[in-house]
């Protein structure tokens, strides 16, 4: 069976058991677009005590946004007990279905979740926040939209190199990890009077729209390596001595 018609295959298998995931992660991103409201309908208002709300906007954008890959079932809330990824990995690894399915289909299956839920998020908050409207035009905003979509993308990825390719506790950990280090991007730039959003914001409306081109580009790119990424870390792995 060829790599992309074995990978959709798999793709297809986990879409019929993930739509109570698809419907878990919708309401987060609803619940997220409406939690960073008050950011851009008092954009306005920024003093020193609103450095407070810009620096939880930046570390929310940071974190949510690759996670929107990611379904929000009662498996993916079990990588530390129950360790599903590897055993349903090792059971795959017993029919015919190669690494480079199992790398293909988990990047694919990121992909057609990513995407559609990147597109609902970023409408339903240009929709409701009306100082972001205020801020950007429509096309602006779009140039804005597809700038996250490219760090959505590389991030996701690094991800799902993690969570195949190691153990569900070695992922648990790397997880916070990622937290770790989103808090102390957000709170050095709103230590220096930046905020990540605005300054991207603020890009687009100056015309910058390359920007939006190089990272779709980079996102691109990482998914390219993260393929070959992963069915490296495979081909390695031992599903039943965890590391």
């Amino acid at each position: 069976m060829g790599v992309w018609r074995g990978a959709w295959c798999l793709v297809r298998y986990e879409w019929s058991r993930g739509w109570a995931g698809v419907l878990a992660t919708l309401l987060f991103a609803t619940y997220m677009v409406f939690t960073t409201l008050p950011l851009f309908n008092y954009a306005g208002e920024l003093d020193q005590g609103y450095r407070v709300v810009i620096w939880a906007g930046d570390f929310s954008m940071l974190v949510v946004l690759p996670c929107l890959g990611f379904l929000m079932n009662r498996t993916t809330l079990r990588y530390l007990r129950e360790d599903y990824v590897t055993r349903r990995i090792a059971y795959w690894r017993t029919l015919p279905i190669t690494n480079r399915h199992i790398a293909a289909a988990r990047l694919i299956m990121m992909m057609t979740v990513l995407v559609p839920l990147w597109l609902y998020f970023f409408t339903l908050e240009y929709i409701v926040a009306k100082g972001l409207r205020s801020m950007l035009t429509v096309p602006e905003f779009t140039g804005y939209a597809l700038f996250w979509l490219g760090y959505a993308v590389i991030v996701s990825v690094t991800y799902a190199y993690w969570e195949v390719g190691y153990s569900g506790r070695t992922f648990f950990i790397i997880c916070f990890v990622y937290v770790g280090l989103f808090v102390a991007v957000s709170c050095i730039v709103a230590m220096n009077g930046g905020s990540i959003i605005f300054a991207a914001a603020g890009q687009f409306r100056s015309g910058h729209w390359w920007l939006a081109g190089l990272s779709l580009a980079a996102g691109a790119a990482a998914l390219a390596l993260g393929s070959g990424m992963i069915r490296r870390r495979l081909e390695t792995r031992s599903l039943t001595n965890e590391r």
